[in-house]
C-alpha cells in the first residue's frame, strides 16, 4: 500500500477473504475493483500462471535515475557495487557553506532511489541508507557516491523481483509476512 494505491497479491483459495476485505473497504472508501494488473507504482507487473511466478520490474525508474545522473542506460560504465568499499562520507567532506543546488540535486537523487528500493530493489537499500546521512550539507564526493549507483544501476538494469516457487504444495498454502517492526 502506498498513499492511495493498495495491491492485494493473492492466490485463488483466497477469493472469498479478499472479496469480503473489499467489501468492507468499499463501505469506507471509493475503490476501483480488483483486476488483474500489468503495472503498478511504475513497476511492471507480471504473472506466469503456468510457473507459479510473479515478476516486478521496475526498469522504467532504474533508467530515469540513470538518465537523471546523466548517463546512458545502454552504455558499458557499469560497476559491480553501489559503493567503493574504499571510499567512505563524513561529515569532514561536507564544505563549509550549503550548496543550495548540488543539495537539491542530491535530494532528487535520494527520493529516486529510496522509491527503488523500497519496491523492487532492495540491493540499493545499504547504499541509500549510508549516503543519507550527509544530504543536508552534500560535497561533491557525495555526489560522485551517487554517480557511482548510477553506473551500478546501468550494469544491473535488467535485476528484477521474482516470487514464486515451482512447488505447488507450497503455493497453496496461505500467505504469510514476517515484519521487524515493533512500534505502533
Amino acid at each position: 500500500m502506498n498513499t492511495d494505491n493498495m495491491l492485494i497479491a493473492y492466490s485463488d483459495n483466497a477469493r472469498d477473504l479478499v472479496d469480503c476485505f473489499e467489501k468492507k473497504l468499499n463501505n469506507s472508501f471509493e475503490a476501483t475493483p480488483c483486476s488483474q494488473i500489468e503495472h503498478y507504482m511504475g513497476m511492471h507487473v507480471r504473472y506466469d500462471q503456468q510457473k507459479g511466478i510473479l515478476t516486478l520490474d521496475a526498469r522504467r525508474h532504474v533508467y530515469g535515475f540513470i538518465n537523471y545522473m546523466g548517463m546512458d542506460p545502454n552504455s558499458d560504465v557499469g560497476v559491480s557495487t553501489p559503493l567503493d568499499a574504499h571510499k567512505k562520507n563524513s561529515k569532514a567532506d561536507s564544505p563549509p557553506e550549503i550548496d543550495v543546488k548540488l543539495r537539491d540535486q542530491v535530494w532528487q537523487a535520494r527520493g529516486k532511489l529510496i522509491h527503488l528500493a523500497i519496491w523492487a530493489r532492495p540491493d540499493l537499500v545499504h547504499s541509500v541508507s549510508v549516503l543519507r546521512r550527509y544530504v543536508h550539507n552534500p560535497s561533491e564526493k557525495l555526489w560522485s557516491a551517487y554517480s557511482r549507483i548510477a553506473k551500478y544501476l546501468v550494469e544491473t538494469r535488467d535485476f528484477k523481483i521474482v516470487f514464486g516457487t515451482p512447488d505447488i504444495e507450497l503455493m497453496n498454502l496461505n500467505p504469510y509476512g514476517y515484519s521487524d517492526s515493533d512500534w505502533g
